[in-house]
């Protein structure tokens, strides 16, 4: 993280005029530093280096992280907006302040708040997790019941829940998340800090429309999963809310079920304006004739707030590289190099041709060993053999986590990502190789262009 220059110059301003110095004296003072010098840090051009630093702190009576930062709360909201928490920053302006009081209260005793702030970035990184839980300490003392009547009464550990009554745990899953969200009737996103609304986006009833749907086509969950090619445990986890399918599962039900997506993924908000079922009243159809472009509005709508909510839900699945994709890389190696499949084997652990053949078609995956040592024969990373560049991987991503409708209407999002990730990240990463170490900053940085573009309006 860099100081804000601007700012920085300000500061020094401050030392300088409440010492009563003068340019001339005020340079003299810091082994006799040219006038065009502290001119240059005054206009924020240049930050004096940390020698001079030192000195000028010394002359201002304060600490050289307050020159470059300001306090440390003034710290935390700089580190927190460049960790990718700028929106919610935004949103909540006193979550830097809470965080603050937290550390001051805390760990006081352990560290000079005054000076040496990079040291609390894990502590900021933790508190900020913190800050987030209150609400469940909220919702546990608005109950009027012990933790360990809501304990017994969800399931969760008694020890576990008291962890996030204190804030210090996060649920690790979301099926814990659920259960909370579920017991005191708010949205996963508001119990989470995520959201400020303590409305559900999602009331989609996704599991009783799939159950009705297939019980109206006379079948059962057997025949279905059968139709799918899916498990009847699995059917039946989508029927129950207990499971969240992606977009691209919805599509594939709503294919089988034969209807439009949007009569899986149907609240009971846009029932008057678009109805998705056969049984059609004389003037839904004649309100469906009229308002064509206001049923494409709707269905994008809700497929958007599904997205929402899913990523907000959903747990971080491993993405599987496309097979497809790797056969290609596989053989633009082999090609490059000029070999033929038994040439390539050789230098592969005396790979056979056959299974060589088998990774080109795309039927399967080297194994970890096997990527490896593709990638020393090719000169690249099994990282760029799985996913291709940083950008393709970006993207594979972000459609993982559900974003793949958003990422069709706005393709050139996660070029926009990368580029943010180069300029903030690439002194810190290496971004030929690890790919997934960037997973969470990914999810952050998107965020800020998700919301630009994602505006809920009311529907007259």
């Amino acid at each position: 993280m860099k100081p804000n220059l601007s700012l920085t110059s300000e500061r020094i301003r401050k030392i300088i005029e409440s010492k009563g110095l003068t340019l001339e004296r005020f340079g003299d003072l810091i082994g006799d530093t040219p006038i065009s010098s502290v001119n240059n840090w005054l206009r924020g051009v240049s930050l004096p280096n940390k020698n001079r630093l030192l000195t000028i702190a010394n002359i201002g009576n304060t600490s050289v992280d307050w020159i470059k930062w300001g306090t440390l709360e003034e710290y935390i909201a700089s580190y927190l907006i460049d960790s990718g928490y700028e929106l919610y920053i935004k949103d909540f302006p006193e979550i830097p302040y809470k965080v603050f009081k937290d550390i001051q209260e805390k760990y006081s005793d352990t560290f000079s708040l005054d000076k040496d702030y990079e040291l609390l970035n894990p502590i900021i990184k933790f508190t900020i997790g913190g800050v987030t839980l209150n609400r469940i300490k909220f919702y546990i003392d608005s109950s009027k019941k012990t933790i360990k009547q809501i304990s017994t009464e969800t399931g969760i550990n008694y020890t576990t829940l008291t962890n996030y009554y204190r804030g210090e745990r996060n649920p690790r899953n979301t099926e814990t998340w659920n259960i909370l969200a579920d017991y005191f009737h708010v949205p996963v996103s508001y119990l989470m800090g995520l959201d400020e609304t303590n409305v559900e986006l999602k009331n989609l009833n996704i599991g009783n429309n799939i159950k009705n749907i297939r019980k109206s086509k006379n079948m059962t969950q057997t025949d279905f999963a059968e139709l799918m090619g899916l498990s009847r445990s699995y059917i039946g986890d989508l029927e129950n809310n207990r499971s969240n399918p992606s977009i691209k599962t919805l599509e594939a039900i709503a294919r089988a079920l034969d209807v439009p997506i949007v009569a899986l993924i149907n609240d009971s908000s846009t029932d008057n304006i678009v109805e998705p079922y056969e049984s059609l009243t004389a003037e839904n159809i004649l309100l469906k004739q009229e308002n064509e472009e206001l049923k494409y509005e709707v269905e994008s709508l809700r497929k958007r707030l599904y997205e929402i909510q899913q990523v907000v839900n959903q747990g971080a699945e491993k993405m599987i590289p496309n097979l497809k994709d790797v056969s290609k890389r596989i053989k633009y190696i082999r090609k490059k190099l000029g070999m033929t499949m038994e040439q390539f084997g050789s230098h592969l652990s005396n790979s056979p041709k056959s299974t060589i053949a088998t990774w080109e078609s795309g039927r399967n995956i080297p194994s970890q060993k096997k990527l490896q040592l593709i990638a020393i024969v090719g000169e690249t990373t099994t990282d760029w053999i799985k996913w291709g560049t940083l950008e393709e991987y970006i993207t594979s991503y972000l459609i993982g986590i559900g974003y793949e409708l958003y990422i069709k209407d706005f393709p050139e999002i996660p070029h926009k990502v990368f580029k943010d990730i180069q300029e903030k990240y690439s002194d810190t990463f290496s971004l030929d190789k690890d790919y997934e170490l960037l997973d969470s900053i990914i999810k952050n940085i998107f965020t800020k262009y998700y919301s630009k573009e994602f505006e809920v309006t009311q529907i007259p």
